[in-house]
């Protein structure tokens, strides 16, 4: 029986992220079903993100490395410790013993330039649309670029391989673009599930709902979420406003500050902040609308995906591919308030026309293709061939 060939992740952190419960589910799917074997390293055991610090053993990705048997490893320590020396000789151990290496985005190529002399191809995964955003990340994959360690990038949506071949000045077939998908037996249409998160919830069974799933941070453009969603309810009283993520919680000061400034007092309530929820797949089927908001750096957004998957309506600003993935113009508003929110409106009036199209297009957003590209990539590299 031939060996499986050995994959390595390189990952920042397993922290609660689109991108790292991604790579997750890349890797936990290939596990069982490639000819290869997966392990993951962390460079980090735990992190602090928006007003959340996050230990990795509380974290969905590291759930789902954990229930897949893929090899799951470590560095005791958060992302602004120093690495001692005992961190890089282990490190360095579970790079030489991979056939491959698979980097989640362009920020872990930094230690491996530091370690040196790993003769080992590089796959970079690629989930951001803004490289002149991501730090010093950026300096080592043109390092890594330059002196052929990195073989190919793959990119999660076209924008963001518009954004690497400009930064870069890449051909197209160093930058293959895999666009996302879900687990559509996870996520699903649920009329019980529905029922039963507005009842956990405390939201009347009738009332309009608008969800967020998003960290609280810059690109994400949460002011903007709170102003549409403060002139919505001029025009709907009875709306409610759910808001998933790291640092949306009610003890995040400056969410907070947000709704007193934009939001009379008296329907905070209808604002209900829950923080980081591992089974998202019960929290959609609670809206009517699944909204974004961003203004930079998006790509391939897993929350529009997931929420189409659960028959939810999404309407998000023009980023990344978001349009591309809702598909209709009617779903897509610009990032001004009060045309944003008359978009809201609009969508929430077509609800039933515009959840038998997002029904419609469920099918497209599964996952299998996706994963099944991811393994033949990897396994390109690993015997050699560039592309």
């Amino acid at each position: 029986m031939p060996q499986k060939r050995i994959v390595l992740s390189l990952m920042d952190g397993l922290f609660q992220g689109g991108s790292p419960i991604m790579h997750a589910s890349i890797v936990s799917w290939l596990q069982h079903h490639s000819g290869q074997r997966h392990d993951v390293l962390s460079y980090t055991s735990r992190v602090q993100r928006e007003h959340s610090i996050q230990d990795i053993h509380g974290s969905l990705p590291h759930g789902m490395l954990t229930e897949a048997q893929v090899g799951l490893h470590w560095l005791t320590r958060s992302a602004e410790d120093e690495y001692s020396d005992m961190d890089l000789l282990f490190a360095e151990q579970l790079m030489r013993g991979s056939d491959v290496l698979f980097a989640l985005k362009e920020q872990p190529l930094a230690l491996l330039r530091r370690i040196g002399g790993i003769d080992r191809p590089v796959v970079v995964a690629l989930h951001r649309s803004d490289p002149a955003n991501q730090g010093g990340g950026v300096s080592a994959l043109h390092d890594c670029l330059a002196d052929g360690t990195v073989r190919l990038a793959i990119c999660c949506a076209y924008s963001v391989r518009r954004a690497y071949a400009d930064a870069f000045g890449l051909p197209d077939e160093m930058l293959p673009v895999v666009p996302n998908g879900v687990d559509l037996a996870r996520f699903t249409p649920s009329s019980r599930r529905r029922d039963r998160a507005r009842s956990a919830l405390g939201i009347p069974s009738k009332a309009p709902v608008v969800l967020i799933s998003a960290r609280y941070a810059g690109m994400k453009n949460i002011p903007l979420f709170v102003r549409t969603a403060a002139l919505l309810l001029e025009d709907r009283p009875d709306a409610w406003f759910v808001m998933c993520g790291a640092g949306m919680t009610e003890d995040n000061g400056d969410l907070q500050n947000l709704l007193d400034h934009h939001v009379p007092e008296g329907l905070h309530h209808r604002f209900l902040r829950v923080g980081i929820r591992n089974a998202m797949e019960n929290v959609y089927p609670v809206a009517d609308l699944a909204v974004l908001t961003s203004s930079y750096g998006e790509a391939s957004p897993l929350s529009l995906m997931e929420a189409m998957a659960c028959g939810v309506v999404p309407v998000t600003t023009d980023v990344g591919d978001s349009a591309l993935i809702v598909g209709d113009d009617r779903l897509v508003g610009p990032q001004e308030a009060q045309p944003l929110a008359e978009r809201w409106d609009e969508a929430l009036a077509d609800g039933d026309a515009l959840r038998h199209y997002v029904l419609k297009r469920r099918e497209d957003l599964d996952c299998t293709a996706c994963y099944r590209r991811y393994g033949e990539i990897l396994d390109s590299v690993t015997v050699g061939q560039a592309g």
